[in-house]
């Protein structure tokens, strides 16, 4: 109940456009930012309604933080292309992704948030959620990874079994005749950004198995996920495939479940892994990624 009383308070958002945009063109864009609100409470953050941007100012155990939302859409007019092979799914993660998440997050870049009067000396956080296709987000999650480091895996094994993994400099990212420079953190100005913050669990399917976890609904729904975790083996190249009854009882779920925190190597102000608990953290070493992830993760799934 507590919960369902902050999030219907978090509908009354400073800006006065929630309910609207709700309604009407932005329902992408707002249900992200109810995941993000629900994500916050879950994590235990206060939230500052004082300022209406960035979109979350939030404080937890004298730590604060600013969190503006941002959403990758499909192209207006256009329809977003839907990979029927594993060549096609692999150009449109490596070459058009980049470049949609590459736009979006370059659009609030620009806007210079770590400037307002309220965010000197606050890191700031810019959270991205994939809305381009309608099953886009169960595949594109490794394009936001590539892009932001500037970097792709190669791997081979040896006669042991033994997984070796190079990591490969991206330089750019083409689509037709639209191009990117691959690298977020290493764009000008970008070391304003502490990290970024994606999750490919924002969607109708979450809020239901969430809400028939929490009793609403028929019981006569039946809901079946499915999906693939990670297998931690460090020789594994591919994920262990799942099926799961979402059942009260014998299911759980947060809401900070496939929460991706991806640090950036240049930021000014950091922020410590221990300040967003259970999610996915991912960073660079030396030139190489590492990913500290919480067990049991899952990369992606259909209800």
């Amino acid at each position: 109940r507590e919960m369902l009383s902050e999030l219907a308070r978090a509908l009354a958002d400073v800006d006065g456009n929630f309910l609207k945009d709700f309604q009407t063109t932005g329902f992408n864009a707002r249900l992200w930012e109810l995941y993000l609100h629900a994500f916050l409470y879950e994590q235990r953050f206060s939230n500052n309604r004082e300022f209406n941007r960035p979109d979350f100012c939030g404080e937890k155990d004298g730590f604060a933080v600013g969190i503006e939302a941002v959403t990758a859409n499909p192209t207006e007019g256009a329809t977003f292309p839907d990979p029927e092979n594993a060549r096609e799914l692999r150009v449109l993660r490596e070459e058009l992704m980049p470049i949609k998440f590459g736009r979006s997050l370059t659009t609030k870049l620009k806007k210079r948030y770590w400037e307002l009067p309220h965010m000197k000396g606050m890191p700031f956080v810019l959270a991205i959620h994939d809305f381009c296709g309608s099953d886009s987000m169960t595949w594109s999650a490794p394009a936001i990874e590539e892009y932001l480091f500037g970097l792709r895996a190669s791997w081979h094994k040896d006669e042991n079994g033994k997984l070796h993994v190079v990591e490969n400099p991206i330089t750019e990212h083409r689509w037709g005749k639209r191009g990117i420079s691959s690298g977020f953190f290493n764009q000008a100005d970008a070391e304003h950004i502490s990290a970024v913050l994606f999750s490919n669990s924002a969607t109708l399917a979450k809020f239901n198995r969430m809400g028939k976890l929490a009793g609403f609904g028929s019981p006569d729904v039946r809901m079946i996920r499915v999906g693939a975790r990670h297998d931690f083996d460090p020789n594994a190249t591919e994920p262990i495939p799942f099926t799961a009854d979402v059942e009260p009882g014998k299911y759980a779920e947060s809401w900070t479940e496939g929460i991706r925190i991806f640090h950036n190597p240049r930021a000014l102000l950091p922020i410590p892994p221990g300040v967003f608990e259970d999610c996915a953290h991912y960073f660079l070493d030396d030139g190489v990624r590492r990913a500290a992830l919480p067990d049991g993760f899952i990369h992606f799934s259909k209800t």
